[in-house]
C-alpha cells in the first residue's frame, strides 16, 4: 500500500509540473507575442532625431529611445533623458510628451507647458559622423561644451561676450596643461551674468550671476525670516508634502500662499500643484477670502507648466500669457504662444505677490502670465526679480570619474506685448527690500506694508 501511495503522489507532481510547464510556456509565448506586437507598432518612430537648440539627438528604436547630447563635432549618450515611447507618449527623463510624426519631423508636445519640440530626422550615420566624447581628454569636453553654447545658447550678443574671441586662448591654456577643464569652462562664460548658466562637478557649482542672497545661503537668516511668518504673521500655517506650497491667513479675509518652487519633477510636474490650489481656493471661497497675497521671495522655479496651472486659478477667461523659442546658429524656431486657462476654481479679486531677486525663472514666468491678466488686479510688493526666463535643460560632459552637468538659457520669452523677456527683470510697484534685520526686530516688512495697504481698501 505503501508503495502505491507513493506512485500516486510521484504521479500527481508529475501532472502538475507538466501543468506548470504548459502554464509557464503559454505566458512565454504571449510574452513574445506581445513584444512582436509593441515593436511592429512603435516601428513607425524608429530613426535618428535631432533637436534644433537644445543641442539634443534621439534615437528611437521599436518604442525604445536612447538621447545624445549633440554638437557638429560630438555627441555624448545622456542616459537621464532615455526612456520609452508607449501608444502615442514618450516618458523619459526630460518628462512626458505626446509623439507624432508629420513627414520627417517627429513633434514632442508637452501638453501641460503647452510647448512643441519639433525634431529633425537625420541619417543613420548621423551620430558615427561625429566624435563620441573621450572622458579621458578635457580638450574634446571644453570643445563640445563650447560647441555646445556657441550652437545654441541664446543670449552672448545681450551681455556682450564673443565665445568665439575667447575660445584660441582658453584652450591653449587647457591643452598646455596651464588650467583645468572646470576652470576653462567658467572661463568661457564668467561675463556672461545669466542666472540659467550653470556648471556642477562633484561638490562644486559656478554660476557667473553670483551668488544668491546671503538671506537664502545662510540657514540661520533663512531660518529668522521664516519662523517670522510662520509664527507670528501666518495663522493655520499648512503644508502639503507632495509639493512646494503652503498657505495660511493673514488675517480673518486675507489668505497667504507661500511657493518655493513651481511644481515637481515628475511626467505630471503640475498634479500636485492642481491638487493644492484646489485645497486652497476650496477653503478661501468658504472662509469668504477677499484678497490673497502669494510669497514668491523664496522661489528659485521650477517648471512653466505649474507656473500656467497656477495662474488659471486667477483668470476668469483664457487670455494670452507669453511667447517663446529657441535659437539656433544665429536663428530661432517658430514663436508658440502659451495662454492662461482658467481652473474649476477661480478667486476674482485682490492680489499681492511678494519678489525679491532670488524670484527667478518659472516664478518669473508665472507672474508675468499673471500681470498679462485684462483686469490687472495684481500689485507686485518687493524687489526686482532676476530677469532669467529660459527653460535649462541639464546637459551633460563625461570627465573622469564624475560626469559635469551644465546647463544654459537656449530660449528667448516675450510678453503678451511682444516684448523680450531676458535680462527684464519684474519691477516691483512697491519696492521694499527682504530685511533680515527687521525680521529680528518682530517685522516682515513687506508684509506689514501689504496688510496696511489691505486694511485701508476696506
Amino acid at each position: 500500500m505503501g508503495n502505491h501511495d507513493q506512485s500516486l503522489r510521484l504521479s500527481k507532481k508529475k501532472k502538475i509540473g507538466r501543468h506548470i510547464s504548459r502554464v509557464l510556456m503559454i505566458v512565454f509565448a504571449a510574452v513574445v507575442v506581445i513584444s512582436v506586437i509593441f515593436a511592429m507598432v512603435q516601428s513607425r518612430f524608429n530613426g535618428v532625431y535631432f533637436m534644433p537648440g537644445y543641442g539634443m539627438s534621439l534615437r528611437a528604436r521599436f518604442g525604445f529611445v536612447t538621447v545624445y547630447q549633440t554638437t557638429d563635432s560630438y555627441y555624448c549618450k545622456d542616459s537621464d533623458y532615455s526612456g520609452i515611447i508607449i501608444g502615442n507618449t514618450l516618458y523619459s527623463g526630460m518628462g512626458r510628451f505626446g509623439v507624432e510624426i508629420e513627414g520627417d519631423l517627429l513633434r514632442l508636445k508637452d501638453a501641460g507647458a503647452q510647448y512643441t519640440y519639433d525634431l529633425q530626422r537625420e541619417k543613420d550615420s548621423f551620430l558615427k559622423n561625429k566624435s563620441k566624447v573621450d572622458a579621458s581628454r578635457p580638450e574634446e569636453a571644453f570643445h563640445m561644451y563650447y560647441e555646445m553654447l556657441r550652437e545654441n545658447y541664446a543670449f552672448f550678443d545681450l551681455y556682450g561676450v564673443n565665445p568665439e574671441a575667447r575660445y584660441d586662448r582658453i584652450w591653449s591654456r587647457l591643452s598646455n596643461q596651464e588650467t583645468t577643464l572646470i576652470e576653462a569652462m567658467k572661463d568661457l562664460v564668467d561675463e556672461v551674468y545669466d542666472g540659467h548658466i550653470g556648471i556642477t562637478y562633484r561638490d562644486q557649482e559656478y554660476s557667473p550671476a553670483g551668488e544668491s542672497p546671503e538671506w537664502i545661503t545662510d540657514k540661520e537668516q533663512l531660518g529668522v525670516l521664516s519662523d517670522l511668518i510662520t509664527t507670528v504673521y501666518v495663522s493655520e500655517y499648512k503644508k502639503f508634502e507632495d509639493v512646494y506650497i503652503r498657505y495660511g491667513y493673514l488675517s480673518e479675509h486675507t489668505g497667504y500662499i507661500a511657493m518655493h518652487a513651481m511644481g515637481m519633477e515628475s511626467f505630471n510636474k503640475s498634479k500636485t500643484t492642481k491638487e493644492a490650489m484646489d485645497t486652497i481656493m476650496a477653503d478661501y471661497a468658504e472662509k469668504g477670502t477677499s484678497s490673497v497675497v502669494i510669497d514668491l521671495r523664496f522661489n528659485g522655479g521650477g517648471y512653466d507648466e505649474a507656473s500656467l496651472c497656477i495662474a488659471g486659478y486667477f483668470a476668469q477667461e483664457p487670455y494670452l500669457a507669453y511667447q517663446k523659442q529657441a535659437y539656433y546658429k544665429g536663428d530661432y524656431t517658430a514663436l508658440q504662444s502659451m495662454y492662461v486657462e482658467p481652473a474649476d476654481y477661480v478667486f476674482n479679486q485682490d492680489v499681492y505677490v511678494l519678489t525679491s531677486p532670488y524670484t527667478i525663472s518659472a516664478a518669473e514666468t508665472f507672474l508675468r502670465a499673471m500681470l498679462a491678466h485684462p483686469s490687472h488686479r495684481v500689485t507686485v510688493v518687493g524687489e526686482t526679480t532676476a530677469g532669467c526666463y529660459s527653460d535649462a535643460f541639464e546637459r551633460v560632459l563625461p570627465f573622469d570619474d564624475a560626469d559635469i552637468r551644465y546647463t544654459f538659457s537656449n530660449e528667448r520669452y516675450f510678453d503678451a506685448q511682444g516684448n523680450a523677456l531676458e535680462g527684464c527683470g519684474i519691477v516691483p510697484d512697491v519696492l521694499i527690500p527682504v530685511s533680515v534685520e527687521s525680521a529680528r526686530k518682530g517685522h516682515d516688512d513687506a508684509l506689514d506694508y501689504v496688510m496696511a495697504e489691505i486694511e485701508a481698501r476696506r
